[in-house]
């Protein structure tokens, strides 16, 4: 289960929050669509109302095999596919060793695949703590179950959060799904000191994602420096989740800084 890191400690929010007096005059005149949304929708719904209405999510035309769940709004099903056609955009001019094994090339088609494998279904999740983005439960390893905090993630976020999750999904069973292990008392995030939410293995759930970004932020030709940051500040979290001290040494021997 993942939780947005970083913007829920308000490190990277999304663009609408801080706005301009033309974004504010905007806004108000968008005010008609929140009466109109029912008392029983959910905040993040109304967000997705808000995002979609004000034009800050651009309709994607694929959906990449993946079955969406008819209850999924169409603008978070238009946003994991503008992510996934981000990702599916991505051309890079070398890859780590162990991004080869994992992944393949630093190409969009090859972390796809990657994807594709082991995501069949998007549904909405009905286990949605405070701030979780998504998550893969035993109840059907073929599906991610997408939440309210997936849209309180950078874009980088959410594609870490996507693959994180894929890692634990149906044709992972015979690595036992890569189940996380309790973090260690003391940790540097006090909150998950005990809890599963962290790794030993190199190639687990937080494992793959650092491989991934680290690359990107690398090797990635046609990324926006924005986005190399935010693949740079995200792998640096996600290697603070490996407790194993040679497998935090073999993931930053990959890529040395």
């Amino acid at each position: 289960m993942s939780a947005p890191r970083f913007a829920a400690a308000g490190l990277l929010l999304a663009s609408f929050v801080a706005v301009s007096p033309v974004q504010s005059r905007a806004e108000n005149s968008l005010q008609a669509v929140f009466r109109d949304i029912s008392n029983a929708a959910s905040s993040w719904g109304k967000r997705f109302v808000y995002l979609a209405a004000s034009g800050a999510m651009a309709p994607a035309p694929a959906d990449f095999g993946i079955h969406f769940d008819p209850k999924i709004p169409p603008e978070l099903r238009a946003l994991v596919n503008s992510d996934l056609s981000f990702v599916r955009s991505i051309r890079g001019s070398g890859a780590s060793n162990l991004h080869r094994q994992v992944f393949g090339a630093v190409n969009g088609q090859d972390y796809i695949s990657f994807f594709a494998a082991r995501v069949k279904k998007l549904n909405v999740g009905d286990d949605c703590r405070t701030y979780v983005t998504s998550y893969v439960s035993g109840k059907d390893r073929a599906a991610m179950q997408i939440c309210g905090g997936y849209l309180q993630e950078a874009q980088i976020g959410r594609i870490d959060t996507i693959f994180h999750e894929a890692r634990h999904a149906a044709p992972e069973a015979a690595n036992g799904y890569w189940r996380h292990t309790a973090c260690p008392t003391p940790f540097y995030a006090k909150y998950l000191e005990g809890m599963p939410a962290c790794d030993a293995s190199p190639v687990g759930s937080y494992g793959i994602a650092r491989i991934m970004l680290k690359n990107i932020e690398k090797y990635c030709v046609n990324c926006t420096d924005k986005s190399r940051l935010d693949a740079a500040l995200y792998s640096d979290d996600d290697i603070q989740r490996i407790i194993d001290k040679p497998s935090r040494r073999l993931l930053a021997d990959d890529l040395p800084e």
